[in-house]
Order: structure tokens, then C-alpha cells, then sequence
């Protein structure tokens, strides 16, 4: 994958192979273009070249929604983008997609996960 800003390339050469349920945290100092690479991929920003796959299925260039429904989502960190929203709004918007039973599970995982949201 290549991405380029201006006339800069800002990341090149990379692979990242994730496995089903694998959690992956990706760290570096400011400005080492962390959330390029991850805008990227969710096709929040277009890649120079390269591909990203889910399931050996290409999903670049097929529109937001397209990666979005393969399971790739970028949520800006501390953006309050839906701010005026209560925790369980925020997590039923997230993929509207979802049939109402698919999201009601997804939310009940996310309280499970993270508890102490059920009292925000």
C-alpha cells in the first residue's frame, strides 16, 4: 500500500495480515502517519497504489460503504463525532447496515466488552 499527501509519499511498503478476533494496537510518535495508514484502509483517504483485502476480497475502491460492510471502520479518536449522542446511540449508529437483532448482539458485545459504558 502507498499513500501520498500533496506530492509526498507519507507511508510505502507496508503489509498487515490480521487474523479473525485478533486485537492489534499500532503505536509510534506523532506524525509517524499511524492514522494515514489506517484511513487508508478504511478508504477514508485513497491509496496511491496497493490493495487491501478482507477475506481475499478487494475492498479498495469500492466505496466507503463496501469496506465499512467488510468489517473495516475508522472511528477518529476524541472527535466527539457524534457527540449530542448517548453511548447506545453512538453504537447503533455504527453500522446501520445491521439488521435490528445483528446490531442489538453487537451492542450487547460492546457493553460486555467495555462494562463500564452501561452507565454513560
Amino acid at each position: 500500500m502507498k499513500i501520498t499527501r500533496a506530492i509526498a509519499t507519507v507511508i510505502n511498503d507496508v503489509l498487515l495480515e490480521l487474523s479473525t478476533g485478533e486485537i492489534v494496537a499500532l503505536l509510534g510518535p506523532n506524525g509517524a502517519e499511524k492514522s494515514e495508514l489506517f484511513l487508508g484502509s478504511a478508504s477514508v483517504i485513497p491509496l496511491a497504489s496497493g490493495a487491501v483485502a478482507v477475506d481475499k476480497t478487494f475492498v479498495n475502491g469500492s466505496g466507503i460503504h463496501a469496506v465499512r460492510a467488510a468489517g473495516i471502520a475508522a472511528v477518529p479518536e476524541g472527535h466527539q463525532v457524534l457527540g449530542g449522542l448517548s453511548v447506545i446511540d453512538n453504537l447503533q449508529a455504527a453500522d446501520p447496515s445491521l439488521s435490528t437483532a445483528d446490531r442489538d448482539a453487537e451492542v450487547a458485545n460492546a457493553f460486555n466488552i467495555f462494562p463500564e459504558l452501561r452507565a454513560l
